[in-house]
């Protein structure tokens, strides 16, 4: 029995999410908060910046926020490219890796003025679930997984999943100028 409970540990903890897999996103109505927060543990469906800021969740958020720094170059190179695109992203609340990189991402985008109309977060449950069940429309195995869609052509160009290949900055840029990019995942 302990060897049982202790292979479906492991089995869970090993168990991530993430795909390389192309999506065409077509914009759908504008969409307001729907998160549900279970128990005040963990989101579940698209939310805002600001339902962060206000949970539990804000510590690690801040955190991350306030330590995460970009320099003059980059700033000006992700400007001028990332108005160029949609983000659609998805995080679990309850994921470490998550924790390291949505913060990472919102300081990025704060940074360089992007739309807020143009970025759409979505939380997952610890089986990679949304409330909306969107996940599945974009093939949603890991966590973190940020989602770049062309406005031009409504196609994806690339994504972030779930860690850097090289750096966050450095990861994004090499999206967001369409140089070739494979995700960690």
């Amino acid at each position: 029995m302990k060897k049982t409970i202790f292979l479906l540990v492991v089995s869970l903890a090993l168990w991530s999410c993430g795909s390389s897999k192309k999506t065409t996103f077509k914009k759908s109505q504008s969409e307001t908060a729907s998160y549900k927060d279970l128990n005040n543990y963990a989101f579940t469906g698209v939310f805002k910046v600001e339902d962060i800021k206000r949970s539990k969740h804000k510590a690690w958020f801040e955190a991350g926020y306030t330590n995460f720094e970009l320099s003059e170059t980059e700033k000006k190179t992700l400007k001028k490219h990332l108005k160029k695109y949609e983000i659609i992203g998805f995080i679990g609340t309850w994921c470490p890796d998550s924790k390291r990189e949505y913060p990472k991402l919102i300081k990025l985008l704060d940074e360089v003025d992007f739309e807020s109309e143009d970025f759409k977060i979505y939380a997952v449950n610890r089986m990679k679930k949304t409330s909306e069940g969107i996940e599945q429309k974009f093939n949603i195995r890991y966590v973190p997984t940020f989602i770049f869609i062309s406005k031009k052509t409504g196609n994806e160009v690339g994504r972030y999943v779930e860690r850097p290949n090289e750096n966050f900055i450095k990861d994004i840029i090499q999206i967001v100028t369409q140089q070739n990019y494979t995700p960690y995942r």
